[in-house]
């Protein structure tokens, strides 16, 4: 066509001699000139006229033989017409079924053409009750009719050509959804305040449930949650009237059908069981890690035997059972917050009745340890090998109690942690020479500990014996036996100044001479017989042995 242009180049094919020279032949009238051509491939080239011309290529080698080729253009003096308009209907994209009352979203796309656009149109059907759009994006539309619609989007340029795409779509009557009360699953009768789950199923074919609601007849004592009997499970209720009740379920689609289904309950008279928390009256506050005392009554006014249930909720939370046990028994709670917690009691017909308490779970406090002193002995203090000191000390915890003390030093037998845990302990034998630290230690009830301590200097030095000779064994006597007392002592690094016979509960008055002699018992019975000397230092030593006195 005019104005077109054509691309020239020629297939050189060489023999013996070299191409010399080359030319491209343009008939007069063409518009193209030759004398630019001089080479095999003349490229791209434009008709200034129409016409048929007879083009020429033309080759020369050096010995003067020419070789040529010709090709006819024709260039027609009009151009061919544009393509036509090209539309698809792209929403929907496919063949669609919906229910009737359902909205489709329609649009389709242009291929852009040559020409511009006359007019477009959709055509959703006689039946369908859309009149038609005229734009590509009408967007939304609703069928008031069920039926199958043949929807066709149809453009004509200014030429008159036209382009169509064409969708199907089916629009249903609404299918009604279902609804089956599960549980029960028939007419039920109960003892009043017995518990009975609800469970319900329902569907919906072509749709889904947008709402569902039970309904609890009045008088049935059952107060309507507008949270849990909005769902198909909404949980138990508990029927505390006597009476036939009819309790509905009813669910609606998103196209407002509705469907539902009912069930009858009949209470039969009950005298309900009754609860009562003890070991909390009204709110109670505790510090996480603390415990709540659970302890509690049940009673049946009929006369039936009853069984208790303990169980706590965080709030929020779900609750949780606890394993049964004998009250009282304890709650631990490590969380602050706030709980309830719950005692049911339950009777023989299956009837419940709960009470509950709140407690307030506040975070740990910080915590003021304990205190604690020796004051005896008051300060520190010099004392000799084998001497007896006797220790004690006092404590307080400003914000709880002391649960625990012990004295302690790691060089002393005689004191041990483990069985030494009261204020006061001893008179308690101090045999290792040296400085020595004597620890008393308290914790408090949150844990929390703290020590005092008391230093004694030990001066070395060898105890002074004592040892019973005669008898130098127990003895068995009857009423009115004379027994032969006699011991012997010493000191090694000082001198005995004090000696003591104990006889015991025998009647027999004591003696201060190592040798007294000759004892006559009288009364019948045990008796410990100890010998004790003292030294110039204040140290002590004994030796022991027993006299049984027996009827005559």
């Amino acid at each position: 066509s005019l104005g077109d242009s054509i691309f020239l180049e020629a297939l050189e094919i060489e023999t013996v001699a070299q191409i010399v020279a080359r030319v491209w032949e343009y008939p007069e009238g063409s518009g193209l000139e030759a004398y630019h051509d001089s080479a095999a491939a003349a490229g791209w080239r434009k008709p200034a006229y129409p016409g048929e011309f007879q083009i020429i290529f033309r080759a020369i080698d050096s010995r003067g033989a020419a070789g040529m080729d010709t090709v006819t253009v024709t260039v027609n003096d009009t151009l061919p017409p544009p393509p036509p308009p090209v539309v698809e209907i792209i929403s929907p994209a496919a063949e669609t079924t919906v229910v009737l009352g359902d909205s489709i979203f329609f649009e389709a796309g242009i291929t852009p053409a040559g020409v511009a656009l006359e007019w477009q149109a959709w055509n959703y059907g006689e039946d369908s009750g859309l009149e038609a759009d005229s734009v590509d994006a009408p967007g939304w539309r609703r069928f008031d009719q069920a039926g199958v619609f043949s929807v066709s989007f149809t453009v004509q340029d200014t030429l008159g050509r036209q382009s169509a795409d064409t969708v199907e779509v089916t629009v249903n009557q609404n299918q009604p959804p279902t609804a089956d009360i599960t549980s029960p699953a028939a007419d039920t009768t109960v003892a009043r305040g017995v518990s009975i789950e609800f469970i319900a199923t329902d569907g919906d074919d072509d749709g889904v449930i947008a709402a569902r609601a039970w309904s609890w007849e009045q008088g049935s004592g059952i107060t309507f949650d507008p949270v849990a009997d909005s769902t198909a499970q909404p949980g138990s209720r508990t029927f505390l009237t006597p009476g036939t009740f009819k309790v509905r379920y009813t669910v609606t689609d998103n196209h407002g059908a509705q469907a539902g289904d009912s069930v009858s309950v009949t209470v039969e008279s009950n005298q309900l069981p009754y609860a009562q928390i003890t070991s909390m009256s009204g709110d109670t506050t505790i510090a996480a890690g603390d415990s709540v005392p659970l302890d509690g009554t049940g009673q049946d006014p009929d006369g039936t035997e009853v069984s208790t249930q303990w169980s706590y909720r965080p709030d929020p939370g779900e609750p949780v059972v606890l394993a049964p046990f004998e009250p009282p028994g304890f709650l631990r709670l490590d969380q602050e917050g706030t709980y309830w917690v719950f005692l049911t009691v339950t009777d023989s017909a299956g009837a419940s009745a709960s009470d509950s308490a709140r407690v307030l779970v506040e975070p740990i406090p910080p915590n003021d340890p304990p205190t604690a002193r020796i004051i005896n002995p008051s300060r520190d203090t010099v004392v000799v090998q084998w001497c007896r000191v006797s220790f004690a000390g006092e404590d307080s915890d400003p914000d709880g109690q002391v649960v625990s003390r012990s004295w302690s030093n790691g060089l002393l037998e005689s004191i041990d942690p483990a069985t030494d845990t009261t204020a006061v302990i001893g008179p308690k034998l101090i045999n290792v020479p040296g400085t020595i630290r004597i620890l008393y230690t308290v914790a408090d009830d949150r844990g929390d500990s703290y020590s005092a301590w008391r230093i004694l200097t030990v001066l070395a030095n060898f105890h002074p014996t004592a040892e019973i000779i005669s008898p130098d064994r127990d003895v068995t006597i009857s009423a009115g036996g004379i027994v032969s007392f006699a011991a012997k002592d010493s000191d090694p690094g000082g001198t005995v100044v004090r000696r003591e016979w104990d006889y015991g509960n025998s009647g027999i008055l004591p003696d201060s001479v190592a040798v007294p002699g000759n004892r006559t018992f009288n009364t019948q019975g045990t008796f410990k017989i100890i010998y004790k000397v003292t030294d110039n230092l204040g140290i002590s030593w004994s030796d022991s042995l027993t006299v049984t006195v027996g009827a005559l």
